[in-house]
C-alpha cells in the first residue's frame, strides 16, 4: 500500500510540474511576442529610429542609421565621418594629418572650393532622384494618414524631441517611402536625420548634429578645442593643406 501510495503522489507531483513548466512557456512565448510587437516609445533620455531605441547620450541618427558620439560624426548632407581622423569643414569631410579647417580669406581657392561643394551636392542630390523614382506607389495608399503628417519644407529642421505631433497613425516603422524618427514621418527622398531633426536635402546641411541653411550658414570645425561651430556666413571657413 505504502508503494502505491508513493507512485501515486510521484506521479501527481509529476503533473504538477508539467503543468508549471507548460505554464511559463505560454508565459515567455507571449513575452516574446509582446517584445516582438511593442513600438518602441521616445523619452527624455531615448530616441527611435524605425522602431529601433537609441540613447540621446551616447548615439545620435545622420541620415537614417544610429552612430555612436565617441566614433562617428555627420556631415553636410548625411555623410558619416570617423571622427578620430577625420574631420568636416565647409565642402566635405577632410582628413586632419593633410589639412586643417581655418577662416576663409578671398583668394584662388575659392573656385576651387565652391565648385567642389557643388560636386559633393549633385552627387547626393541624384543619389536621392534615383531612389525617388523607386518609391513603392502602393504605401501611398496604405499609409496615407502617416504620409500626410511628414513635416513640410517650410516647418523643417523639424525638432522631433520638442515637437510632438498628434498623428492619425503611429509612426513607427519605415516603408519604402517614408521613415519615422521619434514617432515622426519624414521623407526619405526629400528628407534626411541629423540628429534628432528632420531637415531637407535641399536646403540643410548636418553640422556634426546641427542642422544648418547651406545657402547662408557654414560649418566649421575649430582643432583647438574640438568643437563644430554654425557661421553666419556662406562661406566662413574651408579646409586648407599643410
Amino acid at each position: 500500500k505504502k508503494k502505491k501510495k508513493k507512485k501515486k503522489q510521484n506521479s501527481s507531483n509529476h503533473q504538477s510540474l508539467l503543468m508549471n513548466n507548460t505554464l511559463y512557456i505560454f508565459l515567455f512565448f507571449f513575452y516574446f511576442i509582446y517584445l516582438i510587437d511593442c513600438d518602441c516609445v521616445p523619452t527624455s533620455t531615448n530616441g527611435c529610429l524605425n522602431g529601433v531605441s537609441y540613447d540621446y547620450k551616447t548615439e545620435f541618427v545622420c541620415k537614417n542609421t544610429i552612430y555612436e558620439w565617441a566614433t562617428n560624426g555627420c556631415c553636410f548632407e548625411g555623410l558619416v565621418f570617423n571622427t578620430s581622423n577625420s574631420f568636416c569643414c565647409y565642402d566635405g569631410i577632410h582628413d586632419y594629418d593633410q589639412y586643417y579647417c581655418g577662416v576663409w580669406p578671398p583668394n584662388s581657392n575659392l573656385k576651387e572650393s565652391i565648385e567642389n561643394r557643388y560636386k559633393l551636392h549633385q552627387k547626393i542630390e541624384e543619389e536621392r532622384r534615383r531612389k525617388e523614382e523607386k518609391i513603392n506607389i502602393m504605401d501611398e495608399k496604405k499609409y496615407k494618414s502617416i504620409i500626410d503628417s511628414i513635416p513640410k519644407e517650410k516647418d523643417l529642421p523639424f525638432d522631433t524631441r520638442k515637437h510632438s505631433r498628434d498623428l492619425p497613425s503611429s509612426c513607427t516603422q519605415a516603408t519604402s517611402s517614408y521613415g519615422c524618427l521619434n514617432n515622426v514621418p519624414y521623407n526619405f527622398t526629400t528628407q534626411y536625420c541629423c540628429n534628432s531633426y528632420i531637415v531637407s536635402y535641399h536646403s540643410s546641411g548636418c553640422c556634426n548634429g546641427n542642422p544648418h541653411n547651406i545657402e547662408t550658414t557654414t560649418c566649421c570645425f575649430d582643432s583647438a578645442n574640438g568643437q563644430y561651430y554654425v557661421i553666419d556666413h556662406g562661406h566662413a571657413c574651408q579646409a586648407y593643406p599643410y
